[in-house]
Order: C-alpha cells, then sequence, then structure tokens
C-alpha cells in the first residue's frame, strides 16, 4: 500500500470483511460502519463490505466469486478500479481467505486476521 497521500486526496481502500462461520453479515456492521467513519483520520478513503455466504459458512471457492461480484458493485459505483483490496477475515472466514489466497494473491493487497489462526502451511511463508 502507498505510505501515504495527501489529506485532499486519501487513497481509495476496498476492505471485504469475510465473517466467521455461523455469524450473518449484519452482526458486523457496528464494526464496519467505525471503520469506516474513523478512515479518514488515517488518510484512507475506505469502502467496504461484509460478504455474505450460504448458511453463513464461508468457503474458499464461494469467496473468490464474491470477491469478484463485490469488486465489481463498488467500482460500478464509483470506487476506482486502482482501489487496493484488502480482506478481513474473521475466524473460519480468516481461514477460508487464506486457503483462496495460497495460490491467488491476485485477489488481494493485504490480508488481516481478526480471531482466526495462521495455517500451518503458511506460517513460515508470510512476507
Amino acid at each position: 500500500m502507498p505510505a501515504s497521500s495527501t489529506f485532499a486526496n486519501p487513497i481509495p481502500v476496498i476492505l471485504l470483511l469475510v465473517p466467521g462461520a455461523g455469524a450473518p453479515p449484519a452482526a458486523y456492521m457496528p464494526f464496519v460502519g467505525t471503520l469506516v467513519n474513523t478512515s479518514a483520520a488515517l488518510d484512507l478513503r475506505l469502502h467496504a463490505a461484509v460478504l455474505g455466504f450460504p448458511l453463513d459458512l464461508p468457503t474458499p471457492l464461494e469467496l473468490a466469486s464474491a470477491i469478484r461480484r463485490v469488486r465489481r458493485r463498488l467500482i460500478k459505483r464509483g470506487v476506482p478500479a486502482s482501489a487496493q483490496t484488502c480482506i478481513l477475515g474473521h475466524s473460519l472466514g480468516g481461514v477460508a481467505a487464506q486457503t483462496l489466497l495460497v495460490g491467488k494473491q491476485h485477489f488481494a493487497d493485504a490480508l488481516l486476521l481478526y480471531g482466526a489462526t495462521v495455517l500451518r502451511k503458511l506460517r513460515h511463508s508470510l512476507t
């Protein structure tokens, strides 16, 4: 991610939150709202979405299509196509995100884990 811009030109970032198993997207909305509201203080223009999955159970296969679909929707609504994409994975959502990104780093510029373990096979390969 670029070091900084000026406050007149904040850095656009798409934050896609991948919920944990059994956690409905609505449960994350207060948290996401706080992130969006405070992002300007960090010189960011944060565009956030909580991804939904059948039975509230994220899987790597469904995650790939959800990322593509939500990114396209946000860009269609005016978010710059050059915006950095950050995936925030909570619990099982973090495991699904890691599994997806192992061979497909083009899906995200950054991965944040929240209440999720780093998969054993990735512990020594993370940069």
